[in-house]
């Protein structure tokens, strides 16, 4: 697994993500660069669609969280399940912000450096007991401690779910 890597892997593991996010960075710029539509072209486009061709867009979640993986030992997760309250209450409490302790003890590699924060996507890209404590929440809210096969999260709902129809 991941934490169990070489930290040289692991660096090396993350220049290729970084590299290969760059490649399509640039390749979705060169693209987007030459197209040109203007407003009314696009509101033509979609005056023209009945409403059974529209597509619809789940909700999306726009939400950030801090994961911690546990040993397989009761006591060990214990102690993880009393780290993520603590950092709960700190939260709470405007002691700290999820940013910061995200990048500070987060070990989800996806989502850590950018604060916990993952872009929004449906409920139905999620593990069932994650996405059931984000469904629950209202923004700035943040859940109490939700196990799921990864490990032990505290979650917080940033933005309310958008329900996009195009």
């Amino acid at each position: 697994a991941k934490e169990h890597m070489p930290i040289f892997a692991y660096r090396e593991m993350l220049r290729q993500q970084y590299e290969e996010q760059s490649y399509a960075q640039a390749m979705k710029a060169e693209v987007v660069g030459k197209v040109t539509v203007v407003p009314g072209e696009v509101e033509r486009f979609f005056d023209t669609l009945t409403t059974e061709e529209l597509p619809i867009v789940p909700e999306q979640y726009v939400y950030a969280q801090i994961v911690r993986y546990p040993s397989s030992q009761a006591a060990a997760k214990q102690r993880t399940k009393e780290r993520l309250l603590d950092m709960r209450e700190r939260i709470i409490s405007g002691k700290s912000t999820m940013q910061i302790l995200a990048r500070t003890y987060s070990v989800d590699p996806g989502s850590a450096m950018n604060g916990g924060e993952y872009p929004p996507g449906p409920l139905s890209q999620l593990t069932k007991p994650f996405a059931d404590a984000l469904e629950k929440l209202k923004p700035g809210q943040i859940s109490e401690v939700v196990e799921t096969e990864f490990g032990f999260h505290i979650i917080e709902l940033i933005d309310e779910p958008k329900n996009n129809l195009y």
